[in-house]
C-alpha cells in the first residue's frame, strides 16, 4: 500500500513530497515524527488516499494530546505533541495551520499565480509559483523571449531576465488561463566600482581631501539616471604634494526603476605635484552688487596656467528669490581640469558676514596651495558656485582658479537667473558650498550659450605689500588696509577697498631702551564694520565683524633690551567690508580688552 500510494502522488493535483502533503501546489501538511510505528512519509501518502473518499468540510477535532483533521466523517490525519514539538508550534496551533491551509487550497481555482506581476534584475533569474488544482499540467508562454524567457518547473515558473524591458507571461491548463507580468529591471549600480579623486597642496587641507573623494563618488560612480547614493567618509587628514592613497567606501544606491545596490567603491586619491603660481589677475565680479532682475553679470576667459583670483558678492534687490550662478564652461572638444581653491559663503542677509566667512574659508586653502581638480568634459559646464537668493539676502564668495590641462581656455561666467525647480542632484548642489562635488561635469546647456557680458574689472597683480616700523618709545607704525586702490587692467578704473587683494605686512620693531618692552599689533575697524582676518606666523587668526572703531588684538611681541623682531602678517579686505581699516604697533594697552580669535575652519 505504502509503494503504490508513493506512485500514485508523483503527479495530480494531490500528491506528497517526502513527509510534505502538496494539494492544488500548495503544502499543507508537514510530517516530521512517526505516530504508532507509521514513519512520517507513510502518513502523508495516507493523507491523499483518505481525500479521495469524502467531499465534506474540513475540521479540527479532538482534544488533550492530540488533535484529528477530518474531512466530512473520514479521519486524514492525527496530530500530537511530538509533531507539535519538532514544528517549534503548540499542538492546537499547528492543527489550526495545517486546518486552514487544506481548506483554503482545496477551494482554490484551477490556476492561481501567487502574484500577477515580477520584477528581475537583468541577467538574473526569479521563480513564480503556480497553484490551483490545474497546476501540475500547466504551461507557460513568454511574449517577449528577448526581453524575459519562462520555463515551467516543479517550483511554477522560471523566469530569466534576459534585457531590460517587459514581458506577458501566460500561463495556461485545460480550461484555464492566467496571466503574469514581468519586467526586467537594472541594479541601481554595479558595483564595485573605482574612481578617482585629485588634489593640490602643501599639504592639501582635510577638508579638500574630504570634498574630493565625496566628489569623486558623486560623479563617476556609474549608476541608473536619477539615482541616490549614500557612503560615509570617515578618517580622511591631509595629503602630502606627490602622495597617493586609496581608499574602500561602502555605498548605497537607489534610483528610479532599478533594484538597490549595496557595495564598494575604490577610491584613488592623489596629490597633483604641482606647485604655488601667484594668481596674475583679481577677477571682480560686484557690478552691479544690488540685482534687481535677472541676467548676465560677468564672463571672462581662463587661459591655461594663468591662475586667477575671483571675487564675488552680490544682494538680492528683488521682491523674489533669484539664483547667482558661477558657471565653468568648456565649449571645446577637449576635456579640461581646473584647479579651485574655494572660499564660498551661504547667502546670509549680513553682507559683512558673508564677505568675511568666504574669505575666511580661501585663506585656509590659499595659504597652503590646497585645491580640488574639478574635471569639465567636451561641451560641458561645471559650477563654481550656485545659490538660491531670497529679498535681501547676499551670496559672497573669493576663490582661485588654475587650468591645468585640456583647450587653451574655458570660459567663466555669472549669471542671476530666474527660479527654476532642481532636480534632488541639483538642489543638494544649490545647498552646498561646492555644487560641482554634487553635479560634477554637465552637457552645456541654454544659460551657458547666453550672450555675456564684457566687464572692465579685471585687475593686475593682486598683491600688495606694505613695510611698518615701530620703535619703543617712538611713535606708533601704522598701516592703512584697502586706502590705496589697484588699478583695472585697461587703467581707467581702480578697486576702492580693494577687496580680494593679498597684503603682506612686513613689521619690524626694536627696542633701544635698556629696559625690556611689551608690544602688541593691532587692528582697527577705522571706516566701519570689518572683521580681521589675518595670517600671523603661518597661522589664520579671525574675529566676527567687529563694530566701527573697536579693536582685535593680532598678536603680542616680548623685547628684551636692546632687542630686535620681525613678524610677517598676511591680510585680505574682505567683501561687505568698510575700508580703509588700520593695522597698528603700539605698546601694550589694557590686556582685559584684548580679544581672542576664533580659530575654526
Amino acid at each position: 500500500m505504502m509503494v503504490g500510494a508513493s506512485i500514485y502522488a508523483q503527479t495530480g493535483p494531490i500528491r506528497t513530497d517526502g513527509g510534505t502533503v502538496i494539494v492544488n501546489e500548495v503544502p499543507v501538511m508537514l510530517f516530521k515524527a512517526s505516530y504508532n510505528g507509521t514513519p512520517p512519509e507513510l502518513r502523508a501518502s495516507n493523507v491523499i488516499q483518505r481525500l479521495q473518499k469524502d467531499t465534506g468540510a474540513v475540521a479540527v477535532q479532538g482534544g488533550g494530546d492530540i488533535r484529528k483533521i477530518m474531512r466530512g466523517s473520514t479521519l486524514l490525519a492525527v496530530i500530537t505533541q511530538d509533531d507539535a514539538s519538532l514544528a517549534g508550534q503548540s499542538l492546537s496551533s499547528l492543527a489550526s495551520t495545517w486546518y486552514s491551509s487544506l481548506r483554503d487550497a482545496l477551494t482554490l481555482p484551477p490556476l492561481k499565480l501567487v502574484q500577477d506581476s515580477i520584477r528581475i534584475p537583468l541577467s538574473e533569474q526569479r521563480t513564480v509559483r503556480i497553484v490551483g488544482s490545474k497546476a501540475y499540467a500547466a504551461e507557460v508562454l513568454s511574449s517577449n523571449p528577448l526581453m524575459v524567457t519562462a520555463k515551467k518547473t516543479s517550483d511554477g515558473i522560471l523566469l530569466n531576465g534576459v534585457n531590460l524591458g517587459q514581458a506577458t507571461i501566460t500561463v495556461t491548463a485545460p480550461g484555464a488561463s492566467v496571466p503574469l507580468t514581468a519586467e526586467v529591471w537594472p541594479y541601481a549600480s554595479n558595483l564595485p566600482q573605482t574612481v578617482t579623486a585629485q588634489v593640490t597642496g602643501l599639504p592639501a587641507n582635510d577638508d579638500i581631501v574630504q570634498g574630493a573623494i565625496e566628489a569623486a563618488i558623486r560623479t563617476q560612480t556609474r549608476t541608473v539616471q536619477g539615482a541616490n547614493i549614500t557612503f560615509r567618509v570617515d578618517g580622511v587628514s591631509p595629503i602630502s604634494i606627490g602622495d597617493s592613497t586609496a581608499m574602500d567606501v561602502k555605498l548605497h544606491v537607489e534610483g528610479p526603476r532599478s533594484f538597490a545596490k549595496d557595495g564598494v567603491v575604490h577610491v584613488n586619491l592623489k596629490n597633483l605635484p604641482i606647485g604655488k603660481k601667484a594668481e596674475g589677475q583679481l577677477w571682480y565680479c560686484n557690478d552691479p552688487e544690488s540685482l534687481t532682475k535677472p541676467g548676465p553679470l560677468f564672463a571672462q576667459q581662463l587661459l591655461k596656467d594663468a591662475p586667477i583670483r575671483l571675487l564675488y558678492h552680490h544682494e538680492n534687490d528683488t521682491l523674489t528669490p533669484l539664483f547667482v550662478r558661477i558657471q565653468l564652461v568648456n565649449d571645446s572638444d577637449t576635456p579640461a581640469r581646473v584647479v579651485i581653491m574655494p572660499g564660498d559663503a551661504k547667502p546670509d542677509k549680513n553682507p559683512v558676514l558673508a564677505g568675511l566667512l568666504a574669505a575666511d574659508a580661501f585663506l585656509r586653502h590659499w595659504i597652503n596651495n590646497s585645491g580640488e581638480v574639478i574635471f569639465i568634459g567636451p561641451h560641458c559646464s561645471a559650477p563654481v558656485s550656485l545659490h538660491r537668493l531670497m529679498p535681501t539676502e547676499t551670496i559672497s564668495g573669493l576663490c582661485a582658479l588654475r587650468l591645468i590641462d585640456g583647450p587653451d581656455s574655458v570660459q567663466l561666467r555669472a549669471d542671476a537667473i530666474p527660479p527654476f525647480e532642481p532636480d534632488a542632484k541639483w538642489t543638494a548642489a544649490i545647498n552646498s558650498n561646492a555644487p560641482w562635488r554634487y553635479v560634477g561635469s554637465d552637457k552645456m546647456t541654454f544659460y551657458d550659450e547666453q550672450p555675456t557680458v564684457a566687464t572692465h574689472h579685471i585687475y593686475p597683480v593682486p598683491y600688495k605689500t606694505e613695510d611698518v616700523a615701530y620703535q619703543v618709545g617712538g611713535r606708533y607704525g601704522f598701516v592703512r588696509i584697502g586706502q590705496k586702490p589697484i588699478s583695472n587692467a585697461s587703467q581707467d578704473g581702480a578697486l576702492e577697498g580693494n577687496f580680494g587683494v593679498v597684503y603682506t605686512i612686513k613689521a619690524k620693531m626694536t627696542n633701544p631702551t635698556n629696559a625690556p618692552a611689551d608690544v602688541e599689533v593691532i587692528f582697527e575697524a577705522s571706516a566701519g564694520y570689518a572683521g580681521a582676518l589675518f595670517v600671523v606666523d603661518g597661522q589664520v587668526k579671525r574675529t566676527f565683524p567687529l563694530a566701527p572703531k573697536t579693536t582685535s588684538q593680532l598678536a603680542l611681541v616680548h623685547l628684551d633690551p636692546g632687542a630686535s623682531k620681525s613678524l610677517t602678517l598676511m591680510t585680505i579686505p574682505h567683501s561687505g567690508g568698510s575700508y580703509p581699516a588700520t593695522v597698528t604697533i603700539r605698546p601694550v594697552q589694557d590686556a582685559v580688552r584684548f580679544q581672542s580669535f576664533s580659530k575654526g575652519s
